[in-house]
């Protein structure tokens, strides 16, 4: 396990990493440079060809702003972009008004995706978002490219905390 700040990714590194998890975000603290099409590229660079990044991020299904704008991003810099849900039951169905923990799965190498849904699958009880559901994520009014110059995460998750109060 390697811990990287946001200066460390790619700058004069020549170790490549096959696997890189950022698990910096949850239901209320989003560090918003971690989330930038910028900070992506910075991953990319010190990935294998084959690597795969994942990381985890909350939303609720039917706002889906910060879900639609991550996806949205992280395809400027990798080819492949899956997500993955985990539910209570075996039910794939998505409830959205519920609010989710989801990992996303970003590589240039598809095979890649294949190998690691699997095993991710099986760890999480989770199931994949189907790429129509991911389309439309990314299509919501106030998705957008999330950069350096704006990355207004905090407006988006802004009612995450009132509207899953109690259901923990």
């Amino acid at each position: 396990v390697i811990a990287l700040n946001r200066s460390t990714p790619g700058a004069d590194s020549k170790t490549q990493y096959k696997l890189i998890f950022l698990d910096a975000i949850n239901d209320f603290i989003v560090p918003p440079h971690l989330t930038t099409q910028e900070f992506h590229q910075s991953i990319k660079r010190i990935l294998t060809p084959d690597g795969a990044f994942l990381m985890n991020l909350v939303d609720i299904v039917d706002e889906g702003r910060f879900l639609g704008s991550i996806v949205k991003t992280l395809r400027t810099s990798f080819a492949h972009v899956d997500c993955y849900f985990a539910t209570d039951g075996d039910s794939a169905a998505l409830d959205p008004n519920e609010r989710y923990t989801f990992v996303l799965v970003a590589t240039d190498e598809a095979n890649a995706v294949g190998t690691l849904s699997s095993e991710l699958v099986a760890y999480m009880n989770g199931h994949r978002i189907s790429d129509a559901k991911l389309a439309e994520a990314m299509s919501r009014p106030g998705v957008q490219l999330l950069t350096d110059d704006s990355a207004p995460v905090e407006a988006m998750l802004a009612n995450l905390p009132i509207r899953s109060a109690g259901r923990d």
